[in-house]
């Protein structure tokens, strides 16, 4: 059980919002998704290029919002009324690539979550690996993919990530995990309905970059 009165990343940190009919608040989405790009700080000085992209991204839809704070109030209504343009909206171009970003960092931590080796393993290089191989690298040129690879190359050890996450306190791997977990369900539940939106309106864009 977590104990609610222990800090970690996580609990510091904006969580993704609940669903209320199926919608996702525009502002309490935005504002965690810069909690990711926060924690791409955790893994080191090689991913600013990937916390500068999320942060980018954040920046554009936050400013289609202000423009029209009432028609945007959630994400749902942004993609409806922007489909049209397809990926001459920049909120929406940015949206999708916020979206990878995002399934990049839940594919990475929901393998670090639900290692089953014995004990876990401390190089999570393999699942930064993993999780660029089935979100990010289908839609990125061979530069991209290069700077991909010296990032994975350069992550922290499991145990080094985890005591990140609890703000430098021992003891606390069983507590992060459980809080991760909770985390990682309500990220989930928003990339499914952002993924079903973008595959009703045809907006998933494959060009390489």
């Amino acid at each position: 059980m977590v104990n609610m009165e222990q800090k970690t990343f996580f609990r510091i940190k904006t969580p993704f919002p609940e669903l209320k009919e199926d919608k996702i608040d525009t502002v309490l989405f935005l504002d965690a998704a810069s909690g990711v790009a926060d924690f791409c700080d955790l893994l080191g000085k090689v991913f600013s290029p990937v916390k500068s992209d999320i942060n980018g991204n954040v920046d554009k839809i936050r400013k289609a919002y202000q423009l029209q704070p009432d028609a945007y109030r959630h994400l749902n209504d942004l993609i409806i009324i922007e489909a049209p343009k397809k990926m001459s909206s920049v909120s929406l171009e940015a949206l999708l690539w916020l979206k990878r970003g995002l399934e990049f960092m839940f594919v990475f931590l929901n393998d670090i979550v639900e290692d089953k080796e014995t004990p876990p393993s401390e190089n999570i290089s393999a699942f930064c690996c993993n999780a660029y191989e089935k979100t990010l690298k289908p839609y990125h040129g061979w530069i991209v993919q290069s700077l991909f690879q010296l990032c994975s190359k350069a992550c922290p050890y499991r145990k080094n990530l985890l005591k990140a996450i609890a703000l430098q306190q021992d003891g606390m791997e069983d507590v992060i995990i459980e809080e991760a977990k909770i985390y990682l369900r309500l990220l989930k539940q928003d990339l499914d309905v952002l993924n079903k939106l973008y595959a009703h309106y045809d907006l998933d864009d494959k060009r390489i970059v």
